[in-house]
Parts: structure tokens; sequence; C-alpha cells
């Protein structure tokens, strides 16, 4: 595809993939608006807000990864009824909550992979949206390419042993999901440390 900047003097061509044509096409089709529209409509809302907020594509690609946590019916509650919860409850129905956000991490994994890609970045905002008031520092290992060590730190206040179960099983399936492998893991005190390996 060729877009023509009709406001610029000459006017300019810009190469556009066909993959992007065709997705282009297909929401001109479902919305009834022609592709040249919906196209320069796209561009002046994106290159509008961007005047003011570089981060725009950043902001949108965050959006997006809270709608797929929307999807699989994750809600937000204050951490300390996060702490009386896991602090009162059964030990069954603790190792249950942990199985089924296990599988809940894995399948945003899989969905933030095959949407958004799934380099050590990806992984890193995966894991922020996830475990929002949570300190993750992912750090390159000199002279090892595409190894990477991990460490998620909860808050003093809200640390506990149960809490660090959660947390050790979210990161595990998320890194895995999305293409990472964890050759080492330690949790001491609450920290998770972890060397992982992902293609870069």
């Amino acid at each position: 595809m060729i877009i023509k900047g009709a406001l610029s003097t000459p006017k300019r061509f810009v190469p556009v993939s066909d993959s992007i044509l065709r997705e282009a096409m297909r929401i001109s089709e479902r919305s009834g608006v022609p592709v040249r529209d919906l196209v320069e409509k796209i561009l002046a809302t994106v290159v509008g807000y961007m005047r003011y907020r570089p981060d725009l594509l950043e902001a949108i690609h965050m959006l997006d990864a809270l709608e797929d946590l929307r999807r699989i019916g994750c809600v937000m509650l204050p951490q300390s009824t996060v702490k009386k919860i896991l602090e009162t409850m059964p030990e069954s129905d603790f190792r249950e909550i942990v199985e089924e956000l296990g599988k809940a991490a894995a399948w945003y994994g899989v969905v933030a992979k095959a949407k958004r890609g799934a380099n050590i970045d990806d992984i890193q905002v995966a894991l922020q949206i996830w475990l929002p008031n949570i300190d993750i520092h992912i750090t390159r290992i000199e002279n090892n390419p595409g190894k990477f060590k991990l460490v998620v730190s909860p808050p003093l206040n809200i640390s506990s042993e149960r809490l660090s179960t959660i947390l050790e099983t979210i990161v595990k399936n998320i890194v895995a999901s999305m293409g990472g492998s964890i050759s080492s893991i330690s949790n001491s005190s609450g920290v998770i440390s972890m060397v992982i390996s992902i293609a870069e």
C-alpha cells in the first residue's frame, strides 16, 4: 500500500506492508468506512495524540493487555483485601486458587505472545500488568545472549508465604507461555529470583 500525503508539497509516498493493508481492508468492510478514509482517520488521530503523548503506542499496548485480563475474568482488589483473603482461606481453597491462577496466567501469556510479541520487554510488561504493585526487575546477564535475571519483590506489608507461592506461580506460567525457559529459581523471604532464557 502507498499512502499519499495529500497535504504535503511535494507529495510523499510511504510504503505500507500488505498484511497491514489487508487488516485495514477487513476493518473497513466491518465498519463500512472506505479504506482511504479509515487509514487517514487513524493516522490523524494517532499523530494528533502523539504530539502531546509520545508514549501513546505504549499506552495502547497496555490497554489491550488489560482488556485481555478482563476477558479472563480478572478483577482489581485492594492489597489489604487480598492479604486478608489469603491469610484466612482454608489450605484446600488456596491450592485451588493457585492452580486456577496458573492456568489463567498461562492462557494470558499465550495470547500476549500471539498479539504483542514475546521478547524480554513484552514479558516484563505482562508481569507488571498482572502484578501492578510488585517490584519487577530484569537485568541482562553479561556474556550470555538471551539470558536474564528476573527478581520479583512484593512490599513488606503484604509479603507472606502464600503470596510468594502465588507470585511464583504467575511468573513461572507467564514466562513459560511466552517462550521463556527458566534455568534456576529461588524464593527467599518472599523475594523470587529467576534466571530465564528467551530468544531475542
